[in-house]
């Protein structure tokens, strides 16, 4: 299995569980974070999904994200996620900025 095809399938799983586990290897969960203030700022420049609700989640260690779609990304970012679509968007609150915009899929994976 390629490198980067493993990682992105640590990233799916991670995305769906992320939820479940809150986030501890990566990401910590925001139960302080302000969704809709986030959702809102972010929704200005892109079409988000209305019929789900997102796991947002801050990043705590990009250190661990190097080689995958959010490689770019620094401590206090966020990442939404919207399972349903399998959406993923890295958000940086600090300049109000998309950083990266993906689609994560099983099948990604596959090939």
């Amino acid at each position: 299995m390629k490198k980067s095809a493993l990682i992105l399938l640590v990233v799916v799983f991670f995305g769906w569980g992320l939820s479940i586990i809150g986030g501890r290897f990566f990401f910590k969960s925001s139960p302080d974070t302000d969704v809709s203030g986030i959702l809102s700022e972010v929704g200005k420049t892109i079409l988000l999904p209305e019929d789900e609700s997102p796991t947002i989640a801050t990043v705590v260690d990009p250190r661990e994200l190097r080689g995958s779609l959010f490689s770019d990304s620094r401590v206090g970012d966020k990442l939404i996620f919207y399972s349903g679509t399998a959406q993923a968007i890295l958000y940086r609150p600090s300049e109000k900025r998309i950083i990266a915009v993906g689609t994560l899929s099983i099948n990604d994976v596959n090939n």
